[in-house]
């Protein structure tokens, strides 16, 4: 009887340790105030730049729960609030840039997170 609670205590303990999948990460906070005097062509380069960026954290986050890697869930957090702020701040310009949150190719002009 103890070895089964030990066993269930065990694997819950490394259940709690097991870092979440990329894409249960919500965005931090990231205010579009930072890319306001931002043109939309910056707004667009910065937009690939940061997408760029978030697929490699997304890449290495989920290795992280094949592998047991290092957890990227910060970074990966700050990445998306910051393509939530950019498409905001996209929004507000009127710039027309295209955001979407499933995969697609950084060079189609619509962004993911």
């Amino acid at each position: 009887m103890r070895s089964k609670i030990a066993l269930v205590i065990a694997a819950a303990a490394l259940g709690a340790c097991t870092p979440p999948k990329s894409g249960d990460i919500a965005p931090s906070y990231v205010s579009p105030v930072l890319y306001q005097n931002h043109t939309c062509q910056q707004l667009e380069q910065e937009a690939l730049t940061v997408s760029a960026r978030a697929m490699q954290a997304s890449a290495a986050q989920d290795n992280a729960l094949l592998l047991g890697g290092g957890n990227t869930a910060t970074e990966l957090a700050a990445l998306k609030g910051q393509l939530v702020a950019i498409e905001q701040a996209s929004i507000q310009k009127n710039c027309g840039i295209q955001f979407q949150d499933r995969p697609a190719k950084p060079s189609s002009g619509i962004f993911h997170f």
